[in-house]
């Protein structure tokens, strides 16, 4: 595994930093640079300093350097007139005195959003250039100098190499100099923030996809984390038997625990969007996946599950156990010829009793084959997206009136 560390150059207020003593996992690291610092505690394969065209560039050590170097580096940070050429001359010298390959980037200050986002840009530039953006690589993120903007511009720009480039981020560091006792000055890691952001992105991915599944990589150390795992597979491959038993081990296991890191922020948010797997309904468990799939705009599986609530209910009163293919296919059948489907030929709405039935299963399918429906006054509802809204609200309605919901039977049943 390569490692990259990525250090921000702030522009110290007396022309050097203090010296200090930095605690870093139990060492002690004394020195004014904090990359500088813990280079023997990091041990990176490579080193990029980013700073401005006033960042202290003149705190870097030098060597084998030509005579006016030196004093052109300092003349440019006293002007705050550093330039990409000059750094491209420095590169060599300051990788000669360190022994480790070195790439400095000049940086805009980030003053409004576009400077911003150029910084997130020359980081993953710098990276690509040195050939560490494969998923192998791990890059360590130093924002302790530069402007107190940065550390979060820090913590973003991990983010965005951890999502988009599928990098390890290994730490951000920040030396909390004001902190520090008796010459000491404590490190602290902000990966903590990442795993913040990853809960966040986690909840978000879950309500458009409903997939339990999104949670499994922030809870695998947690007891049961591969029946969560295999929960999230059975309810993706819909085998909700499957996928009730597997999540309520999960549960059962965890029932007591606060999720970990960062997810003790979410242990309500998480467990609420599970609940469906509680519910004491077969056809109940199908109309809040349907239910929510209708809420996040995937109308192929709001449909298809709404269509399986019904067959659900179906079953259970003619007695059969909606968990078994056989009963439920056997349910399906006498419906359907106890209400036979409508003409095809039919323009407005038929004059047919259950027809929302055959809208619906007309629509489940229509969406799951891309094709179009033979049926006119199917057609006609899919002509937009308001009529396709308020076809959708008077099925689910339909769908509620039909089976007034999970009854004390279907609860016993269950």
């Amino acid at each position: 595994m390569g490692r990259v560390l990525v250090s921000f150059l702030g522009r110290p207020a007396q022309g050097r930093y203090q010296s200090t003593v930095y605690e870093l996992d139990g060492q002690a690291l004394p020195g004014a640079t904090f990359a500088l610092a813990v280079l023997p505690a990091i041990r990176p394969d490579r080193l990029v300093f980013l700073g401005t065209e006033g960042s202290g560039w003149d705190i870097l050590p030098l060597a084998g350097s030509g005579l006016d170097l030196p004093e052109r580096v300092a003349a440019a940070v006293q002007q705050e007139a550093m330039t990409a050429a000059l750094l491209k001359e420095l590169e060599p010298a300051v990788a000669a005195a360190l022994n480790i390959p070195v790439s400095l980037g000049l940086i805009r200050p980030g003053r409004d959003v576009e400077e911003q986002i150029g910084i997130l840009e020359f980081i993953d530039g710098a990276l690509r250039k040195a050939g560490f953006l494969d998923a192998s690589h791990e890059v360590i993120l130093d924002v302790t100098h530069g402007f107190r903007h940065l550390p979060l511009l820090g913590v973003l720009s991990a983010w965005y190499l951890q999502q988009v480039r599928h990098l390890q981020i290994g730490a951000v560091y920040y030396g909390a100099f004001e902190m520090r006792r008796d010459g000491r000055t404590p490190v602290l890691n902000l990966l903590g923030l990442l795993n913040l952001l990853q809960w966040v992105n986690a909840l978000a991915r879950f309500e458009e996809s409903a997939n339990p599944g999104v949670f499994v990589p922030l809870l695998q150390d947690l007891p049961e984390a591969d029946a969560l795992a295999e929960g999230a597979f059975r309810e993706r491959i819909h085998d909700i038997p499957g996928a009730v038993e597997q999540l309520k081990r999960f549960g059962e296991a965890n029932a007591e625990l606060s999720l970990p890191h960062a997810g003790s922020l979410f242990t309500d948010a998480f467990r609420e969007r599970l609940q469906w797997a509680e519910a004491r309904s077969y056809a109940h468990r199908h109309r809040l996946l349907a239910e929510h799939f209708r809420k996040s705009g995937d109308y192929l599986r709001a449909t298809l599950y709404l269509r399986e609530a019904f067959v659900s209910w179906l079953t259970l009163q003619d007695g059969g156990d909606p968990a078994r293919r056989e009963d439920r296919e056997k349910s399906r059948k006498a419906f359907e010829k106890r209400y036979p489907a409508p003409p095809k030929d039919v323009v407005d709405t038929p004059d047919t009793a259950m027809w929302e039935y055959w809208l619906l299963t007309n629509l489940r399918n229509t969406l799951a084959h891309s094709a179009e429906s033979d049926w006119p006054w199917v057609r006609e509802r899919l002509t937009s997206r308001e009529r396709f809204q308020e076809t959708l609200d008077a099925l689910f309605a339909w769908e509620a009136e039909q089976t007034g919901g999970p009854g004390p039977e279907q609860e016993a049943r269950a």
